[in-house]
Order: structure tokens, then sequence, then C-alpha cells
């Protein structure tokens, strides 16, 4: 004999922790800014490029990896701006220069003057 079966008021499962948030973003031909030097800067940088951004990056001594990459990016425009102190790189938000994407490769404690949006990173 077949049992039978009957609906149930049990909750879908949800969603689980995840690990890292994969976020899909359309970036070509918008502008990027990435605070760092190291080579995980570098990777950053070289990512937004292959996605179609032209990435500033803003860094008091670039790593060699970062110079690599910006020599020869893979899609969008790699610029390198050697500035130490504040820089003033944020431009107000519904300028047409403010930047579509920021990104740091430091550690908040290493960015005392950084933006609270870019500290909380």
């Amino acid at each position: 004999m077949t049992k039978s079966r009957t609906p149930s008021d049990a909750r879908p499962g949800r969603m689980e922790p995840l690990a890292r948030l994969p976020v899909f973003l359309a970036l070509e031909g918008k502008r990027a800014v990435l605070a760092g030097a190291s080579q995980a800067a570098a990777w950053k940088a070289e990512l937004l490029s292959a996605a179609g951004a032209r990435v500033d990056v803003y860094a008091d001594e670039p790593s060699d990896e970062m110079l690599l990459v910006a020599g020869d990016p893979p899609r969008g425009e790699i610029v390198v701006h050697r500035r130490g102190g504040r820089p003033r790189i944020y431009p107000a938000p519904r300028s047409p220069s403010a930047p579509s994407m920021t990104m740091t490769a430091h550690p908040h404690s290493q960015m005392p003057h950084a933006p609270p949006a870019f500290r909380s990173m």
C-alpha cells in the first residue's frame, strides 16, 4: 500500500552563512578607486581592470607587482598615484568623477585618515 502525502507547514531552508559575498558588478567604463600598495592590492586592481573599470590606485610605495599590473592591465586602465598623507581622492557622491567602486587592501588601523566608509571595510 502507498502511503498518502499531505502538505506541511514547514518553512523552506534559509541561506547559510557565507565566507565571502559573491558580487557581480557591471564596471565597464566606470571609475574604481583602490587604496593600497601590496600584492593583495595588485590582485584587486587587476580584478577591477579585468571587469572593465578604470582603476585609480593610491599608494605611498606601490609594490613591484602593482607596477607590473599597471603597466600591462588586462582591460581597463590602471593609474598609480603615489601619494602619502591625506590625499582628497573621494569626490562628492553625486560628482561625475565619483568612483563606482572603492576598495582597500589596508587593515583599517593603517588608514586613520580615510573616510569612515573606507575604514569599516
